[in-house]
């Protein structure tokens, strides 16, 4: 019984899930597991014979303290090493552990257990003086906010700072819903000329086109959802059912018609929705139909999210409205926040590297192809300085930033901060009022 009390065990160190959000039977078994070794290990057994060779019963006395030292090492390497650690490094560092765990054994644990050193008094006196300690500490803790680097604060509130900046006023619709009136902004005492139509990236600049827009005494409408970009007809491969993009842009579009709004602010994820495959696979969506056909100008494309992009185009021109247009935006690997707070001490805030400028090339080729020969067929207005992000310098490979003097362009991997909002609209008011 004491064998297979012992084989339980092992069962369970080997097909333990870690993704398992409730892993209790495996605890049970382990537990079951060990009580038979408990009760069924006599001193006549093979595994009595087995555990009782002295190396097995050394690492039983340090094995708690194994136990407690090794998460500490892990935990500090993985932050030192700035990155997951290997299965290799993982194992060797816990084989480590057991430097302090001897050492720990020998002179706390035993020391302890000696009542000729320390009697029941001295340690009452020793646990009272801890308790107190890490109560004080606590105090402490509290008071001053866990001790928080200011600077960490500061990145932690710019994350959803701009999130609410984004969510404002409850603009931006999410997935399940398309009903909307849209939001007005900027000088709302005038009539809306123009409206703003677009994904979650048309939100993310939407309080800063606000404010050009109030400084010229002009007003627009906000139409912006979540991974819908302006166009006519999509729909999501995950989910065939789910139909809201596809009404939510025939909603806006008759909205911005009824409302007489003669000129359209297009903006979006652009390259995302045509390659998805260059990017994190997530946005998987289909053209449902398309009245264009094959493009005329379009640069020889039969992608068809770039046809519909051409095509809400069209339809808008047909019923005399202007169309602006914002340029791609590069499109970061990581969170640069996130890997900031990572690759940073406790005394030096330290920036992930940018990007190559040619990966933010390759990944919008095609949209940059097409904007700029309908642009160049002057049916539509490009705006928005996309270079002002990938700066170019002279004997130097071009990159794309994530910051600009220590300032951040960017609070997740592709919304822009209220900075890069800034720089993106720079001057856009002489395309916009001319």
């Amino acid at each position: 019984m004491s064998i297979l009390g012992l084989g339980l065990i092992g069962y369970c160190i080997l097909a333990f899930d870690p993704f398992s959000l409730a892993p209790f039977d495996y605890t049970l078994l382990a537990v079951f597991g060990s009580a038979l070794i408990i009760l069924f290990c006599k001193p006549d057994t093979f595994l009595y014979k087995l555990l009782s060779i002295k190396p097995l019963v050394n690492m039983g006395l340090i094995s708690y303290g194994v136990y407690l030292w090794h998460y500490p090492i892990l935990s500090f390497s993985r932050h030192a090493y700035k990155a997951e650690l290997s299965s290799f490094l993982s194992v060797f560092l816990c084989m480590l552990s057991i430097v302090p765990a001897y050492f720990s054994w020998k002179y706390i644990e035993l020391p302890f257990r000696n009542k000729s050193k320390i009697d029941n008094a001295l340690f009452s006196k020793i646990i009272v003086i801890v308790a107190l300690l890490i109560v004080l500490f606590g105090i402490v803790l509290h008071v001053n906010n866990g001790l928080a680097n200011h600077r960490w604060l500061h990145l932690i509130n710019l994350i959803s700072d701009n999130h609410e900046r984004m969510l404002s006023g409850n603009c931006l619709l999410d997935e399940q819903h398309y009903k909307t009136k849209g939001c007005l902004k900027g000088d709302i005492a005038q009539k809306p000329s123009f409206a703003l139509f677009g994904d979650s990236h048309a939100a993310s600049i939407a309080s800063e086109l606000a404010a050009i827009f109030k400084r010229n005494n002009k007003s627009f409408v906000q139409y912006s959802k979540f991974d819908c970009p302006p166009i006519f007809n999509m729909m999501s491969s995950e989910d065939p059912t789910n139909t809201t993009c596809k009404k939510y842009s025939d909603s806006v579009f008759n909205q911005i018609i009824e409302r007489d709004i003669k000129n359209v602010i297009l903006f979006g994820r652009w390259s995302v929705y045509v390659h998805p495959e260059h990017f994190d696979g997530k946005h998987n969506y289909y053209i449902e139909s398309s009245s264009l056909g094959k493009s005329t100008t379009a640069p020889l494309t039969q992608n068809p999210i770039l046809v519909a992009y051409q095509e809400v185009i069209e339809r808008f021109l047909e019923n005399d409205v202007k169309v602006f247009v914002i340029n791609p935006i590069p499109n970061l690997n990581e969170n640069p926040i996130d890997e900031t707070i990572m690759l940073s001490s406790h005394f030096e805030i330290i920036f992930p590297p940018p990007i190559p400028h040619k990966n933010f090339e390759a990944r919008n080729r095609a949209v940059f192809e097409l904007f700029t020969s309908l642009s160049e067929n002057q049916k539509i207005t490009l705006i928005g300085d996309s270079n002002i992000f990938c700066p170019i310098v002279p004997n130097d490979i071009r990159v794309c930033l994530n910051n600009i003097n220590r300032e951040f362009l960017y609070f997740d991997d592709n919304h822009l901060t209220e900075l890069g909002a800034k720089l993106l609209l720079y001057e856009i008011e002489k395309d916009l009022f001319k």
